[in-house]
């Protein structure tokens, strides 16, 4: 007749098989906690609008922003976080920003150029029509360029639209002018 087994392979095998499922339970801790975890990531245009695209809520200093209408110097912004649980980027600038909105850039163009009214605002290639431009949320120190381009001058070029007002075109980067979406 053989010994029966003292218990010490047995408890061997036990306390393996335990320490080997402790193991699996701290890696999917970590690999949950990994994945709600807000990440920090850099600043990309054309990322962000496919993000808000897909449903993701973007805020600039804790306010909620529609993207597509906010144009920032990338010098300007302090922190980009993104949160996946909650589909939110949120974008901390450095406070030496300055921001107006769509209503108050009118104004400062009208101011500046002298120009009685414009037809059409041209922001790197999106055309903002008077409805549109209240909705622009836009740091000045994003602009590097602001041409008027009088009606006579393109009214050839557009025979099916009769412009009444000059147009004026502002670049933030450098980029062409058209932007074909």
């Amino acid at each position: 007749h053989f010994a029966k087994p003292t218990g010490v392979i047995c408890n061997y095998k036990t306390r393996l098989h335990m320490k080997f499922k402790g193991k699996i339970f701290y890696i999917l801790i970590i690999l949950i906690l990994s994945s709600c975890a807000t990440k920090s990531i850099e600043f990309n245009r054309q990322k962000f609008l496919k993000l808000e695209k897909d449903g993701y809520s973007i805020t600039f200093d804790s306010e909620k922003i529609n993207f597509d209408n906010f144009y920032i110097n990338k010098e300007k912004i302090n922190s980009v976080t993104k949160q996946n649980r909650k589909k939110t980027v949120s974008i901390i600038s450095s406070g030496k920003s300055r921001m107006i909105t769509g209503n108050d850039l009118e104004s400062q163009i009208i101011n500046d150029t002298k120009i009685p009214e414009f037809e059409l605002l041209i922001i790197d290639g999106k055309m903002y029509g008077k409805n549109e431009v209240k909705n622009i949320l836009i740091d000045l120190n994003s602009v590097k360029t602001v041409t008027i381009i009088k009606k006579e001058d393109i009214q050839n070029s557009i025979p099916h639209r009769i412009l009444k007002n000059d147009l004026v075109v502002l670049m933030t980067e450098k980029r062409q002018i058209c932007n074909y979406r």
